[in-house]
């Protein structure tokens, strides 16, 4: 099977989405399957018109330390879509010599490119530094351009600027019997994910950042959003006519 998709946008132009997939049961109770696709994400209307909020910050620039920095953060409407690359492989088992039960495995691998995300203060100050001149335009000096006076503020708007990359697999098993003059059900789900990570690329020579989420539990590099490694959920269920 599969699917193209083409969609215009205003702000940045046509972009052309895909898919491609197959399933296979070579016999009864047993189905396989696997799908490949090219995804985007338009930025939202959050992202692209922000309108500018501002706060002041401490920052360092050229070995110096400034204080109530304007920080002005806004949407950016030059902002163009996330794109996306998704594998799966799954299969999904009803064993006939075992009535009522039914579980299902599932690996997904994903890469999202040109992720839109604010990129911080200390970052922009830092490209400057070694020579990127498109973050230099995002500094105010009191004196345009002489870069060898105080800072002023800082502009961080929204760009398309790192990656994401995960991989895992989930399960789930649900079994269905008659007992007790009712119905028993059981049921679970576990998901294992080894990795969940962003990718900033390194600036004017700068090596890339990267930060692993899996396995976080609300600090250090994870504190943004945890990932849990592995987690699972079980329920029990009885039913009668009553």
């Amino acid at each position: 099977n599969g699917v193209v998709r083409h969609a215009d946008y205003s702000n940045f132009g046509g972009a052309t989405t895909w898919k491609v997939g197959a399933t296979y049961e070579p016999f009864d109770g047993l189905l396989l399957r696997s799908a490949y696709s090219h995804d985007l994400r338009a930025p939202s209307l959050y992202e692209l018109y922000l309108p500018s909020t501002t706060n002041f910050v401490s920052n360092t620039f050229r070995n110096t330390s400034y204080t109530n920095v304007r920080a002005v953060s806004s949407g950016n409407p030059n902002l163009q879509g996330e794109t996306s690359r998704t594998l799966t492989l799954g299969a999904s088992a009803a064993p006939s010599f075992i009535p009522g039960l039914r579980v299902s495995v599932d690996y997904y691998r994903i890469e999202v490119k040109g992720a839109i995300g604010l990129v911080g203060t200390a970052i922009i100050s830092q490209a400057c530094e070694r020579g990127a001149q498109q973050f230099c335009d995002q500094i105010s000096f009191p004196t345009p351009g002489d870069q060898t006076t105080a800072i002023t503020a800082i502009t961080d708007r929204f760009v398309n600027f790192s990656r994401f990359f995960t991989k895992g697999v989930d399960v789930t098993m649900n079994y269905s019997r008659p007992a007790l003059g009712g119905t028993i059900n059981l049921r679970g789900s576990a998901s294992y994910v080894p990795t969940f990570r962003t990718i900033t690329p390194g600036i004017a020579g700068a090596a890339d950042t990267v930060r692993e989420f899996a396995g976080g539990v609300g600090s250090g590099n994870s504190s943004a959003f945890p990932v849990p490694k592995s987690k699972c959920t079980a329920t029990v269920t009885y039913s009668d006519d009553a």
